[in-house]
Order: C-alpha cells, then sequence, then structure tokens
C-alpha cells in the first residue's frame, strides 16, 4: 500500500483580552509552557511558542489530519520570527502587525470591529 506522507505547519495568533499586557516575564514562559504542551498533547510533534506581554504567536505541526497554512520551506523563517517577538514588537505595535497578516493573507475585517 502506498505511504501517505504530509508537512504541514500552522502559524496561530493569539491576543490578551483587551490587549492587556497580562503576560509579564513574571508568568510568560509558564503560559507558553502550557500552550506548547496542549499542542502537543493533541498530537502537535513540532511547537513553537513565543511573545509579548499583550499575545502570543505559536508555530506547530498539525499532522495528517488537519489543514494548515505555514509550508516547510518557511518553517524556519516563522520559528525566528516569533523568537525574537520582543524585539519586533520595540519597532511595531501588534495592531500593526496584525493589520498586516489581515491584509497580506486577503482577510476581509471592519476596523470598528476586529479590536473587541
Amino acid at each position: 500500500m502506498p505511504q501517505s506522507l504530509s508537512q504541514l505547519y500552522a502559524h496561530l495568533v493569539l491576543s490578551t483580552k483587551d490587549r492587556f499586557p497580562f503576560l509579564k516575564d513574571d508568568i510568560r514562559d509558564r503560559v507558553h509552557g502550557y500552550l506548547a504542551t496542549v499542542l502537543r498533547d493533541m498530537g502537535s510533534p513540532f511547537v513553537v511558542v513565543g511573545g509579548v506581554e499583550d499575545h502570543v504567536h505559536i508555530l506547530f505541526d498539525l499532522g495528517r489530519i488537519h489543514a494548515a497554512k505555514v509550508s516547510p520551506t518557511h518553517r524556519d523563517s516563522v520559528i525566528l520570527y516569533i523568537k525574537n517577538q520582543e524585539e519586533h514588537h520595540r519597532k511595531t505595535t501588534f495592531q500593526d502587525e496584525y493589520r498586516d497578516f489581515l491584509n497580506r493573507y486577503g482577510i476581509e475585517f471592519d476596523e470598528q470591529y476586529v479590536w473587541d
């Protein structure tokens, strides 16, 4: 029987409610670790979590049973992007970054409701 192979990655971005800077240095690593554990427990063998006080980026392998958006050829650049969130957000706000994601992937949004 032929073998079915795939590599599917998702880049997930989560914001705290009202973008409140809840994820302070003293708890951020524990929250990121928890998120990684949840994804691994769901069958994702590859997980990278990073972010700043008001949002989190996660890159994870979905395996063969899920759909995804990050190709293997972009995986390393997304890893670096996630690991460098603190430096990145010294230059750009989360709101500008999120608008860029929505525009880049052709996702229509209403500015009036996107931040609720």
